[in-house]
C-alpha cells in the first residue's frame, strides 16, 4: 500500500501492525506462559480495556488498508480472484474476535464472583484464533491485490476454488 500512496500506507500499515502485535503478543504470552492462574483478574481488568482499544485501532486502520487494496464497491467482485477469497476468509475467521471481547468483559465479571474461576482456556482460544487469522493474513502477504479485477482475471485467472465448471 505504500507504494500507492507512501504516507498513507505507511502510516496506516503502522499502526495496524503496531496494535496487532501489542494486542496479540500480550496475549499469546500470557495465555500460553502463565505459570497459575493468580491475578487473572487484575490482568484482565486492564488488558480487556486494551484489547478493545486496540481492535478499534485494527478495524479502522484495516478499513483503511482494505479500501487502498479494494474499491468497495469490487469487494464482492473480488471473491472470484485468491487475494479476495483470502480476504473474505480473513475476514470472516476475525469476526469472532468482537464477541469474545464482550466475552472477556464477562469473564472479568464472573471472576469478581467466582475466585477460583480460570479464564485461562478461554484466553488461549482466543489466541488460537489470532493464529488463525495470521496464517491467512501470511497467504495474503504473497497473492497479487485486485487494483482492476478485470485486469487481474485476465492475467490470473479466477482462484481454482471459485472456478466451478458450468
Amino acid at each position: 500500500m505504500a507504494s500507492l500512496s507512501f504516507w498513507t500506507g505507511f502510516t496506516s500499515h503502522t499502526v495496524h501492525f503496531l496494535a496487532v502485535t501489542l494486542w496479540a503478543g500480550i496475549l499469546i504470552q500470557v495465555s500460553w506462559f502463565s505459570k497459575d492462574s493468580t491475578n487473572w483478574d487484575r490482568f484482565l481488568r486492564w488488558f480487556t480495556p486494551f484489547a478493545v482499544s486496540c481492535m478499534i485501532v485494527i478495524l479502522i486502520s484495516g478499513v483503511i488498508v482494505m479500501l487502498f487494496v479494494i474499491d468497495i464497491t469490487d469487494y464482492v467482485n473480488a471473491w472470484v480472484l485468491p487475494y479476495g477469497q483470502m480476504i473474505l476468509l480473513k475476514h470472516i475467521v476475525s469476526f469472532p474476535f468482537l464477541p469474545l471481547l464482550v466475552l472477556m468483559e464477562f469473564l472479568v465479571r464472573k471472576m469478581k464472583k467466582i475466585p477460583t474461576f480460570n479464564p485461562q482456556p478461554w484466553v488461549k482460544a482466543e489466541s488460537v484464533s489470532i493464529l488463525i487469522v495470521f496464517f491467512f493474513t501470511g497467504i495474503l502477504g504473497t497473492l497479487s491485490p485486485p487494483h482492476d479485477i478485470d485486469q487481474t482475471v485476465k492475467s490470473e485467472g479466477v482462484c481454482k476454488l471459485g472456478n466451478r465448471p458450468t
